[in-house]
């Protein structure tokens, strides 16, 4: 079998430290960690406070746009929005302009969890 090339050098064997997209998982695992440790206490999810951060800078938002927004996909980011709105989070309302379209909003109960998550997220 034929050997690939430098997999008997010390580097290859070593930690990748200069490939970028290694560095940028690395700094989003811990950045991810830091901030799953913040949402523990009230009880949320990475991917509930993902939600939350998108209508909290958008203010509206329709389940496409979220899902655009965060990465996350339509069923997962419907049966999120399902649980903000049992804690009271957030809601859903018909567009006044056009009542096929639904949006989705944080209450104010939802910015002021968020508005606190994120300040301790920072820290």
């Amino acid at each position: 079998m034929a050997k690939k090339p430098g997999a008997s050098s010390p580097d290859a064997r070593s930690a990748p430290t200069g490939y970028l997209p290694y560095n940028l998982s690395r700094l989003m695992n811990a950045m991810n960690a830091q901030l799953a440790r913040a949402l523990r206490p009230i009880e949320l999810t990475l991917q509930q406070f993902r939600v939350m951060q998108h209508l909290r800078w958008a203010e509206v938002a329709t389940i496409g746009e979220i899902c655009k927004a965060t990465l996350i996909e339509q069923s997962v980011v419907s049966r999120i929005v399902d649980q903000l709105e049992q804690r009271d989070f957030a809601v859903r309302a018909k567009r006044p302009t056009n009542a096929r379209v639904v949006e989705v909003r944080l209450t104010l109960v939802g910015e002021a969890v968020y508005d606190k998550v994120d300040i301790a997220a920072r820290d």
